[in-house]
């Protein structure tokens, strides 16, 4: 529940920050560190954690954070797998009349919750995304290509209509006109949920002004996992949804999406981000989506299958 001692100026910049899990105890614990940090009113924000059924200390780990923290920290647990289903236990339990979902190896400077209140404040926003700043970690090629590719925040909202849920800030009120996340939906839950708030005809908008951190992927074997995983997303909005979404499945297994990436494509991604490579990097970035949209394809295959057979045989 929200204080009793509350006014209704301040209910209004109550946020609950909301933050699905699973298996990431260190990520978690650097997170809420920064959340733990921040300059905004704590009487006037909470964090929920949703843990995603980890296997390791992690619930435990946030258990003991939020017993020993002066910022309010519930710790809940969401049994059903899939991000999208600890994101919206985690907004059942929330009391914010902002909604501030982020990932949980984020990191933001401590006048972050502060932005976000005076953004909506002094706006008619509903739904709003932010600048995501890469980190790297490790330099490899995988990393130089999370880099150059990853989270172009302002063009999914400006073209798509849509933030990743990294990165998103909505009020209440959306959820009560649009409802929920698809739960269903391995990824791609954001970009649906996305369409549907512009849809209804609300608000969104992209701020460059508020910033998260989140580390970039060093490992190929994470982007195959990534690719994989939105490849699956796209096989479930394709199924769920084939009227909105069947083309994007199409593409995603059509032959053209195996060609390489144009050069000019490359060039005008490197200049929107101020970032140089060598020859040799640039030739590798161009080849390196190729194998990416191979795994990417097949597990769409592989999922389509899964979700094209009986109900009966689907827990198999």
């Amino acid at each position: 529940m929200l204080p009793k001692n509350l006014l209704c100026a301040e209910m209004a910049r109550f946020i609950s920050v909301i933050i699905p899990v699973y298996n990431d105890c260190e990520g978690l614990k650097h997170t809420i560190s920064c959340l733990e940090q921040q300059d905004y009113d704590k009487d006037l924000y909470e964090v929920i954690v949703i843990d995603n059924g980890s296997n390791d200390e992690t619930y435990r780990m946030a258990e003991e954070m939020a017993r020993k923290s002066n910022t309010c920290i519930k710790v809940v647990l969401e049994v059903q797998k899939g991000s999208y289903a600890a994101r919206n236990k985690g907004i059942l339990a929330s009391v914010g009349e902002l909604l501030c979902f982020i990932d949980a190896d984020m990191s933001m400077n401590s006048d972050y919750l502060s932005k976000i209140a005076d953004h909506f404040t002094s706006n008619t926003t509903d739904y709003m995304g932010c600048r995501v700043e890469l980190v790297i970690q490790r330099k490899t090629l995988s990393s130089r290509y999370e880099e150059v590719f990853a989270f172009p925040v302002c063009d999914y909202i400006e073209k798509l209509y849509f933030a990743p849920t990294c990165c998103l800030t909505i009020r209440r009120s959306i959820i009560e006109q649009v409802g929920l996340f698809d739960s269903r939906l391995e990824s791609g839950g954001d970009f649906q949920f996305g369409r549907r708030v512009h849809a209804a005809g609300l608000q969104q908008k992209y701020t460059d002004e508020i910033v998260l951190r989140h580390p970039a992927r060093w490992q190929f074997s994470s982007l195959i996992r990534k690719a994989e995983r939105t490849a699956r997303g796209h096989a479930q909005l394709s199924f769920y949804f084939p009227q909105e979404y069947g083309h994007h499945f199409r593409a995603q297994i059509s032959i053209l999406n195996l060609l390489p990436l144009s050069s000019k494509k490359l060039r005008s991604k490197l200049q929107n981000r101020n970032l140089d490579a060598t020859f040799f990097v640039k030739v590798m970035l161009l080849l390196l989506p190729i194998p990416l949209r191979v795994f990417g394809a097949v597990a769409a295959l592989r999922e389509r299958a899964r979700l094209d057979r009986k109900p009966e045989d689907l827990s198999q």
